[in-house]
């Protein structure tokens, strides 16, 4: 077996990160193991995570059930040497509704998902002034940042009815494969940054394909006005999935940086494009610790 075959049998699992923390168990220093749900988790919590603990093993346990898995298997073995802190996703399982288990070294997220965290007004500000060099006193800057506020403001509620298909279908015991959907098919943003989703209506045919699931439109067209309501009832940023959320932001930051060329009539000097699979990791570092998130950490601080 070459060394790439070795790593191979290194994959992260659920499996192999239970067998990884027993490995990794101190008897001789203080070490916490922190696992969460996906691999962007760590570039969005690791520099809060720096300032608190400075010998820390983290772990990928692969979804929001083999964490709970984890923590219950790990909990008690916790001594003066090995902590152990988790981190998942809220998203909307509170609503269908799932019961998962309370432990005081848990976080859940205030909001859908990490994501939601990042698209807001102090982010988008870093963008324009850090990222695309627009001084925080141009004019330039404060029409982008005032019109980002409208148009999020008046465009977020939008996604609503497709969050509702989802409860719809989560509550009736299908499970959608949301991993399939290409946000690309339902968001656009235009060159003069016209931000569209599309309706539920229009998408639902292509969704039930995409997911694997079959919509019965007859208990569908008698529901949804029902669950759209109870969303509508709920922060928007706590039901609304924050990959939707970030793509949109992602999409609209490429387009203000279009038009930032023109009427500067020259490129932008920025190195990278932002895309959804940069976002958390160049975004996050911008952000301030999450008030919870921060006395999360400081209360199992050992």
């Amino acid at each position: 077996m070459n060394f790439i075959d070795t790593l191979k049998t290194c994959k992260q699992s659920e499996i192999v990160a239970f067998h990884d923390v027993l490995l990794n168990i101190s008897v001789t220093e203080k070490v916490v193991h922190i696992f969460f749900e996906g691999k962007t988790d760590e570039s969005f919590y690791r520099s809060y995570l720096s300032q608190y603990f400075s010998k820390f093993n983290t772990y990928v346990a692969g979804n929001k059930r083999s964490v709970y898995e984890l923590c219950e298997k790990l909990y008690r073995r916790k001594n003066s040497f090995n902590y152990f802190i988790f981190f998942v996703d809220k998203d909307i399982d509170y609503l269908i509704p799932v019961e998962f288990p309370i432990y005081d070294c848990l976080n859940i997220t205030e909001y859908y998902s990490i994501e939601n965290y990042l698209v807001c007004e102090k982010i988008y500000s870093s963008v324009l002034s850090e990222l695309y060099k627009i001084g925080t006193g141009n004019q330039l800057y404060r029409r982008l940042l005032d019109k980002f506020k409208t148009d999020f403001d008046h465009f977020l509620p939008n996604f609503l009815p497709i969050m509702a298909w989802i409860l719809f279908h989560k509550r009736h015991g299908n499970k959608p494969n949301l991993n399939n959907i290409n946000s690309n098919s339902f968001i656009t943003v235009d060159s003069d940054l016209n931000i569209n989703i599309k309706t539920i209506d229009e998408m639902i045919n292509d969704f039930d394909k995409k997911t694997s699931v079959v919509t019965n439109m007859s208990l569908w067209n008698n529901e949804k006005e029902e669950i759209l309501s109870e969303l509508k009832s709920i922060e928007l940023k706590k039901v609304i999935r924050g990959k939707y959320e970030i793509h949109l932001f992602v999409k609209y930051c490429n387009a203000v940086r279009n038009v930032i060329e023109k009427v500067q009539e020259q490129k932008v000097s920025c190195s990278f494009e932002l895309n959804t699979d940069n976002a958390i990791d160049i975004l996050s570092p911008r952000l301030e610790i999450p008030e919870k998130i921060k006395e999360f950490i400081q209360k199992n601080q050992k």
